[in-house]
């Protein structure tokens, strides 16, 4: 586990942090302090919430919708992996179980808490879950924030899109929030490179990864096509 000696900076010095390259752990640590969480549903609560928010004065809360992690037990993904390594002629199309479940398979068993101890603070990062929903990628970073003996969970999440850029696609967020605050332009696409770097694509699909021709979503489903 690391451990950092920095002073945990305000609300504004956070924001902008983002634009200068300051660690993604002071980010989170200042937001434990200053946003409002998120309201975690599924997908049927989420949609009724919308609803009576619309009836009502509560128009500015934030419903987060967790991506479905897959059965522990499930090896569907492992087809996927295999189609995707060998650049099946045919295409890959994953769901949100396949994808989250080699997320836990590949990312799994890194240990990623930092502690700022004078503080008495500790971040645990959760793996990313992936939600796919009309016709848009979501993904979302959970930190469980913990100070004494009090306890709250953090969610970074984004919705867009996989976009060729360079050689590569690369997603694009289109909404970018950080508990319940939006964080527009620049700061959200800032913000969202800085958590996706923590986990690279393995060496072994940086090849397959390149010769994606198309990304795209339909029928609920990651559907690549290769040259």
């Amino acid at each position: 586990m690391r451990s950092y000696h920095h002073e945990v900076p305000g609300p504004f010095g956070i924001i902008v942090q983002i634009l200068s390259g300051a660690a993604v752990g002071l980010l989170i640590a200042g937001v434990y302090l200053a946003l409002k969480p998120v309201k975690m549903m599924d997908a049927q609560t989420a949609a009724k919430a919308a609803e009576t928010a619309a009836a009502t004065t509560e128009r500015n809360v934030v419903v987060y919708t967790p991506g479905n992690p897959g059965h522990p037990n499930g090896q569907q993904w492992r087809q996927r992996e295999t189609a995707f390594l060998n650049r099946a002629p045919t295409g890959v199309a994953a769901s949100e179980q396949d994808i989250n479940r080699w997320i836990t398979t590949t990312y799994g068993s890194a240990d990623r808490r930092i502690e700022y101890k004078e503080y008495d603070f500790v971040i645990d990062p959760l793996l990313p879950l992936c939600r796919i929903d009309g016709g848009e990628v979501q993904l979302a970073f959970e930190f469980r924030c913990r100070q004494g003996k009090s306890e709250k969970s953090i969610v970074a999440h984004a919705r867009g899109r996989l976009e060729k850029q360079g050689d590569q696609h690369v997603f694009v967020p289109t909404k970018v929030y950080l508990g319940s605050c939006p964080l527009p332009g620049m700061l959200g696409t800032k913000l969202v490179e800085k958590l996706g770097a923590t986990y690279p694509v393995p060496d072994a699909m940086t090849a397959s990864w390149k010769a994606v021709t198309s990304a795209k979503v339909e029928e609920g489903q990651l559907k690549l096509a290769f040259n």
